[in-house]
């Protein structure tokens, strides 16, 4: 999967390695789905002086047109999740990370 092609991704790009790891990983979760394992990942790249913080969102061409892979709605507390399974009248007790 990471090969000296992908160590030269770094090469004329800072943090281009890490996004060439991201797009790897993507579609090795992608190709070898399983079904308690998401492919939609929150993605870190540290470079010298910077941080991004991002997901794995991504457009490809295909022969039935544009695909959009989008992270979907992710709650930012256990308060705000609780609120959606209450909403979607799921049980969130039994939730675990």
């Amino acid at each position: 999967m990471f090969d000296n092609v992908g160590l030269q991704a770094e090469v004329g790009w800072t943090g281009g390695f890490g996004h060439n790891i991201k797009i790897n990983l993507t579609e090795a979760l992608v190709n070898h789905r399983e079904q308690s394992i998401s492919s939609h990942l929150h993605i870190f790249i540290a470079e010298r002086g910077h941080l991004s913080v991002g997901t794995n969102d991504h457009k490809r061409s295909s022969k039935d047109g544009l695909i959009e892979f989008k992270m979907p709605w992710v709650a930012k507390s256990y308060e705000e999740f609780g609120k959606y399974c209450k909403a979607e009248n799921m049980n969130s007790t039994t939730a675990i990370c």
